[in-house]
């Protein structure tokens, strides 16, 4: 009744025929589906045994159903160098857009941050290789690794005396926020442990 945008965060796993069919039903504006590598051998590490195969199963269900689906991956140490074959696949598969973003350490991700974070000379090959995608492929790619790009050319054009530069305020609890399965209201999807209500309790 608010005319809400609705997105569903998801990792595609249990999105059967039947479950695409029955979300369809709903006005969820787009479906924001992890996904991590273009292989099994690159995703399932991060997620599961078998996982790649249903995931991508879930992306074509959705999109069987004339869903809007983002991909989002998480760009790490152990799957930078597989960020082009995860836009072919998007290609392949028809959806909106890619996206690739930097680790939040939270969650898992804080106790393994050691292994999942980038050495510089992986990060600038990272950058290099995303300013060849976002040529190739425009606003297809998107996410916060594009957005680094975008601001390290905006500091190279800007006057010393601009600075220092301003940053855009966050979003979370001001435009959006996140529900979780257990009826947690959150301030945004990153910001998972912080409490604000229980849609269960009222």
């Amino acid at each position: 009744k608010l005319k809400i945008n609705i997105s569903l965060n998801t990792n595609g796993t249990l999105i059967t025929e039947e479950m695409a069919k029955e979300l369809s039903q709903y006005p969820i504006k787009i479906y924001t589906v992890s996904l991590d590598g273009s292989s099994s051998e690159v995703h399932d590490p991060f997620r599961g045994k078998g996982s790649f195969e249903k995931t991508v199963r879930g992306i074509q269900n959705l999109i069987d159903e004339k869903r809007n689906v983002l991909i989002s991956a998480t760009v790490t140490h152990f799957n930078y160098k597989d960020i082009k074959n995860i836009v072919l696949l998007g290609e392949r598969l028809e959806v909106n857009n890619v996206r690739f973003n930097d680790v939040v350490y939270t969650g898992n991700a804080a106790c393994y941050h050691k292994s999942l974070v980038m050495t510089p000379s992986e990060k600038f090959e990272l950058l290099d290789e995303a300013r060849l995608l976002r040529d190739r492929f425009g606003n297809f790619v998107t996410g916060s690794v594009f957005q680094i790009c975008d601001i390290m050319n905006e500091i190279k054009n800007i006057p010393k005396e601009t600075f220092p530069m301003k940053v855009q305020s966050c979003g979370a609890a001001v435009s959006k926020c996140s529900i979780r399965p257990d009826g947690w209201v959150t301030p945004c999807a990153i910001i998972w442990d912080v409490k604000a209500g229980n849609l269960k309790e009222q």
